[in-house]
C-alpha cells in the first residue's frame, strides 16, 4: 500500500429522508435537497485527530455539467470530527498529513501548522525552494564576470596585435 492510499479515506455520501416518522426512507434528489445544504460531521479517520493532523476534503461531482470535476470542501475541526456543509452529495475524499512540530524539524526552519480551523487546508506543490538560490545566484554572477574577463582579454590581445607590442 502506498502512502497516498494509506492517508486517504473515500466516502460515498447519500442523504435519505423520511416523511412518515422513519417507517420508509427515500433518497434526496436535486429537487428536494435542502436549499442551505446539509451540515455533517465526518469522524476523524482512524489514527488521526484534530490536533496533530491537517486535512484536505475533496468533493467529486457525479452528475450535470460539472460531472467528473472536483471541489475542495471547507471544514472546521471539532471534537467529534470534520464539520462540513454539502450542497450536493456524492463521493468525498479526505486526505491527511501529520502536522510537523518543532521537534520534527531542523533548527532554523519555520513550521506552518495549517490548522484548518478557518475551514480550508491548502497544499502547495513541491518547488525548488530548497535548491540553494544564493549559491546558484553567486555562481551565475561569477560565471558572467569570468566570461567578461575572457572576452575583455581577448579584445585587448586583438588590439595589441595591431600595434606590434609584445603580447603576454
Amino acid at each position: 500500500m502506498t502512502a497516498r492510499e494509506r492517508d486517504i479515506d473515500l466516502y460515498d455520501v447519500v442523504l435519505k429522508f423520511s416523511m412518515d416518522g422513519g417507517q420508509t426512507w427515500s433518497l434526496a434528489t436535486k429537487e428536494n435537497f435542502p436549499e442551505k445544504g446539509v451540515q455533517i460531521v465526518l469522524p476523524y479517520p482512524e489514527g488521526t485527530d484534530g490536533k496533530n493532523f491537517d486535512f484536505v476534503i475533496s468533493h467529486m461531482f457525479t452528475t450535470g455539467a460539472l460531472s467528473g470535476q472536483t471541489e475542495q470542501v471547507k471544514y472546521v475541526k471539532t471534537a467529534k470530527g470534520l464539520q462540513i456543509t454539502l450542497h450536493a452529495l456524492s463521493p468525498l475524499a479526505v486526505g491527511w498529513k501529520k502536522i510537523k512540530t518543532s521537534e520534527d524539524t531542523s533548527a532554523g526552519s519555520s513550521v506552518d501548522s495549517g490548522s484548518g480551523t478557518a475551514g480550508t487546508a491548502e497544499v502547495s506543490p513541491k518547488t525548488a525552494d530548497e535548491s540553494l538560490p544564493v549559491f546558484w545566484g553567486t555562481l551565475a554572477i561569477v560565471s558572467v564576470a569570468g566570461i567578461m574577463v575572457f572576452f575583455g582579454k581577448r579584445k585587448e590581445r586583438e588590439d595589441m596585435e595591431g600595434t606590434g607590442r609584445k603580447i603576454r
